[in-house]
C-alpha cells in the first residue's frame, strides 16, 4: 500500500498522519507501507541552518514517529526514516541526496525508554543509522 497525498488529505487513521504531524505539512514527504515494513522520506532543508540543527530535527521526528507509529500500528514492524537535503559541490553543481538514515525495529524500540533518550543518543539506539560525511 503506497501513501502519497497532500498534507492536508491523510487521514488520521494512517501512518502518513502521524508522519504528518510530527514533521509539519507543507514538507515535502513520501510514505510507504509494504508487508509491515513503513518507509519515510523527506526534505530536512528547513532545518538545516548547521549539520547540528539538522541532525537534532532529524532525531527528534525519528522519536516522534518511531513511538507514534509503533504505539497505533501493531502491523507496522520496522521504520526506515530518510532524510534528504540539497548539495553543492565546488564547481557549483547542485543536487538532492540522502543525509541521514534511521531504521527502528519494534523490538529494539519498545526497549527503549523514550522520555528519557537525548537526540545524540539516537545513532547508538537505532538498528542502522547512517550520515553523510560532514554530519
Amino acid at each position: 500500500e503506497k501513501m502519497r497525498q497532500k498534507a492536508d488529505e491523510a487521514p488520521k487513521d494512517t501512518p502518513l498522519y502521524i508522519v504528518q504531524s510530527v514533521i509539519g505539512h507543507g514538507i515535502e514527504q513520501e510514505v510507504k507501507e509494504l508487508d509491515g515494513w513503513l518507509t519515510v522520506y523527506y526534505q530536512l532543508d528547513p532545518w538545516m541552518m548547521t549539520a547540528a540543527v539538522g541532525k537534532y530535527q532529524f532525531s527528534s521526528a525519528t522519536k516522534g514517529i518511531v513511538t507514534g507509529v509503533f504505539s497505533k500500528f501493531p502491523r507496522i514492524n520496522t521504520i526506515t526514516i530518510t532524510a534528504t537535503c540539497a548539495y553543492k559541490d565546488i564547481r557549483g553543481h547542485e543536487w538532492r541526496g540522502n543525509c541521514l538514515v534511521t531504521e527502528f525495529t519494534r523490538q529494539n524500540a519498545d526497549s527503549v525508554v523514550w522520555g528519557r533518550v537525548d537526540n545524540k543518543d539516537m545513532p547508538e539506539l537505532a538498528d542502522k543509522y547512517w550520515h553523510a560525511h560532514g554530519f
